[in-house]
């Protein structure tokens, strides 16, 4: 998914979390905790595609004797790098963090910086899973991509 749609989605999940919690009735600036969460909610809902970053080196290293250069649009485009490879390894993009940090949650009594963290990656790989209709939907399981060797099955 193009990377704006994250930020679009961060930036809701930012306005719901705030609203929620009542941060922004915070007369103190120097409270410290709202930006925090804002943080933890980019980091799971938009910089979690930095795990891509792998999946592009792999690429460049298997064809870096293409004439072709790679940019940094390119990073923002899976599939141009992917698709030469046949594989994705994307370690962030699991379903298994979702559940892992669910039951974190539920286990330290839901704390809000770890519960930030968890409804971006949640957005983040709901949206992933709705977009990316070529992709099996068991794909986005990191269990299910180890038994296939990471290989990309459509």
């Amino acid at each position: 998914m193009e990377p704006e749609y994250h930020l679009l989605s961060f930036l809701l999940l930012a306005i719901i979390l705030i609203t929620l919690t009542g941060y922004y009735q915070i007369t103190d600036l120097r409270s410290a905790q709202p930006l925090y969460l804002i943080i933890l909610l980019l980091l799971g809902s938009v910089f979690v595609d930095l795990d891509h970053w792998f999946d592009f080196w792999y690429h460049w290293r298997q064809n870096h004797s293409s004439t072709r250069q790679f940019g940094l649009s390119d990073f923002f485009i899976p599939q141009s790098y992917t698709d030469s490879t046949k594989k994705a390894f994307v370690i962030f993009h699991g379903w298994e963090w979702i559940i892992g940090i669910f039951i974190c949650l539920w286990w330290f009594g839901w704390p809000l910086w770890l519960l930030a963290l968890w409804l971006g990656l949640l957005c983040h790989l709901a949206l992933d899973q709705l977009a990316n209709k070529d992709i099996k939907p068991w794909g986005y399981f990191w269990t299910y991509r180890i038994v296939k060797k990471f290989q990309i099955l459509k």
